[in-house]
């Protein structure tokens, strides 16, 4: 049997290492008072565990060593408001029936490991407390309405019952916002109160039934409202039904044309015989591949770009980005992950006892890092596969664009359109000449009459015209 460390030599051996920095770097603690000779009286200080409701802030606690330390668990009281299952809401207490290591307690705890277990303790979800509460208040709530059914016909009549009904729907609707648990205490409170005095009330109590109608009779008014609304309901619900619905004239089958489905031109080019609106010069406009960053491609069929072409490819360039630039973040929040890991391994090795404190294991910080990042990876592998599969349609469609263009191109019908189109632009210059030497003979022919017709002029020189040049 090893000898019993005293309870002071136990404590300086305590403040020596808070003092120094050895324990846990998320915990700190140390004496309240310098001066203090019995070492009574200490003040402790929790680092918020990451990804958790607590990330980020800093609790502070006393602590009060008896005089049985460290036989007995010391006691502990938060400074700051905090929300765990051992500690009391309003004054802050710890609760020692609700701790594992102070229900278990062992001469070789120290009040580091009192921190730590109620850091652990942060750290792991409320989820099954939040399940159990919801649970408790549907189970209330349908309590409540089938012990209104309940009420006798005698002393309760229909509009009081209805009434109770309303109000009880109304405040369960009202506090199903609540996010404190003293708040979730107090209205669980009053719902079984109200549950109580409807069973008595039904049980032929007179006081209660009084009292069930002097608390409803401050919500009259708005009992009133309610059942004024109920009859103007009724009243609108009974004009409409007695309207003569209208019923939606039916075109003849004659007069509706059938929609033909369009047809995917750029999925399958169709030589120019074949559309319905060909080019009017007769040529193929065949289209550019065109292959940007990241691999996206288009078919540019004339400069400038539609607008709506140039923004799909900066949506699609942006999405992308924005994929990146979330792997990329995740990158250094691995490696933290990855230390408050081996920070619980260390603190499982350093502490024997910590595994038989009846916790079970949360998983490991690292995990959720690594499930985001693989699904970001799948969804940068499927945005690329989604370029490659659009890159190869649009190449198909370019090949054929290119072979329908080479063959149209080197036809005959080509050549003859061209010729035919070359034969109406010279016949037009000729007539463009013609009229042209029309005007210039008539101008000429004027001006000869005006100076057979004027005497005076007769010695003047003759005007000469300009013969007309060639165009």
């Amino acid at each position: 049997m090893s000898a019993k460390v005293p309870r002071n030599f136990r404590l300086l051996e305590e403040l020596e290492k808070g003092e120094k920095g050895l324990g846990a770097e998320a915990c700190s603690y140390g004496l309240e008072d310098g001066d203090d000779l019995m070492m009574s009286n200490w003040n402790g200080t929790i680092l918020g565990p990451p990804h958790s409701a607590h990330e980020n802030r800093i609790y502070s606690l006393k602590i009060h060593c008896g005089d049985e330390y460290p036989d007995a668990p010391p006691t502990l009281t938060f400074v700051s408001r905090i929300n765990l299952p051992c500690v009391d809401p309003r004054t802050g207490k710890v609760d020692p029936t609700k701790l594992p290591c102070l229900v278990n307690w062992k001469r070789d705890y120290t009040m580091e490991t009192i921190l730590i277990e109620l850091r652990r303790l942060a750290s792991i979800e409320v989820l099954p407390r939040i399940l159990l509460t919801c649970s408790l208040g549907r189970a209330l709530y349908r309590a409540l309405l089938r012990q209104i059914v309940r009420l006798p016909e005698e002393t309760h009549s229909d509009f009081l019952r209805e009434s109770i009904g309303h109000h009880v729907l109304r405040r369960f609707k009202k506090d199903s916002q609540l996010d404190s648990p003293y708040q979730i205490t107090n209205a669980l409170k009053v719902g079984y109160e109200a549950l109580d005095l409807l069973r008595r009330s039904s049980n032929g109590s007179m006081d209660a039934t009084t009292r069930m109608e002097s608390i409803l009779h401050s919500y009259k008014p708005k009992h009133e409202d309610l059942s004024r609304h109920k009859k103007y309901l009724q009243q609108v619900a009974e004009r409409l039904a007695s309207r003569i619905p209208r019923t939606r004239p039916k075109y003849p089958e004659s007069l509706v044309s059938p929609v033909e489905k369009p047809r995917n031109v750029l999925e399958n080019p169709v030589p120019i015989s074949e559309m319905k609106h060909p080019p009017s010069d007769g040529l193929r406009r065949v289209p550019t591949f065109v292959i940007v960053q990241n691999g996206i491609t288009f078919l540019r069929y004339h400069k400038p770009q539609p607008k709506r072409l140039t923004q799909m490819i900066r949506g699609r360039l942006r999405t992308h980005n924005r994929i990146v630039s979330e792997r990329e973040k995740l990158r250094p929040t691995l490696l933290w992950a990855k230390d408050e890991d081996l920070w619980d391994d260390n603190l499982v090795e350093q502490i024997p006892s910590a595994r038989t404190l009846g916790i079970k294991e949360p998983e490991l910080w690292a995990d959720d890092i690594i499930a985001a990042d693989k699904t970001l990876s799948a969804k940068n592998r499927e945005w690329g596969l989604r370029n490659l599969e659009i890159g190869r349609r649009m190449m198909k469609v370019w090949l054929k664009e290119k072979a329908l263009g080479d063959i149209e191109g080197s036809t005959e019908e080509l050549k003859r359109k061209q010729e035919d189109r070359r034969r109406i632009k010279q016949k037009m210059k000729d007539e463009r000449r013609t009229q042209k030497l029309k005007r210039h003979r008539f101008a000429a022919r004027m001006a000869d009459l005006e100076d057979t017709s004027d005497p005076q002029n007769s010695s003047k020189p003759e005007k000469t015209i300009e013969p007309l040049r060639p165009e």
